[in-house]
């Protein structure tokens, strides 16, 4: 069987100054959730949306000062890939992706 990853949350590039989220070196990047420390501002505006319930915030600041947010790596198989979160998210701070067998077997 094969696998690819596919991204069902935001958009890459989108915002004004383009994406960091795929170089950003404090990014968190787990099976289906990748939060972008550095864009998140705290406003947890994704945790209030996360149907499971997965998202907190964590003890850690980023770059600017603010309380960024987490998913537990061991809670990281509880997630739906929803991405209620990345739509949420004002600052495209979060992309969701999911992995779904490719036809054919093949990647």
């Amino acid at each position: 069987q094969s696998f690819k990853a596919e991204r069902v949350g935001t958009i890459s590039g989108a915002g004004p100054f383009g994406s960091t989220r795929s170089i950003c070196p404090f990014a968190t990047l787990s099976d289906l959730v990748q939060i972008d420390r550095e864009r998140c501002k705290g406003c947890l505006l994704c945790t209030e949306v996360c149907p499971t319930g997965i998202i907190q915030q964590s003890s850690r600041f980023n770059q600017k000062g603010y309380k960024v947010t987490e998913i537990a790596p061991d809670r990281m198989n509880e997630c739906k890939g929803c991405a209620f979160c990345a739509m949420m998210c004002p600052d495209y701070a979060i992309n969701v992706f999911t992995t779904k067998q490719a036809k054919g077997g093949k990647k």
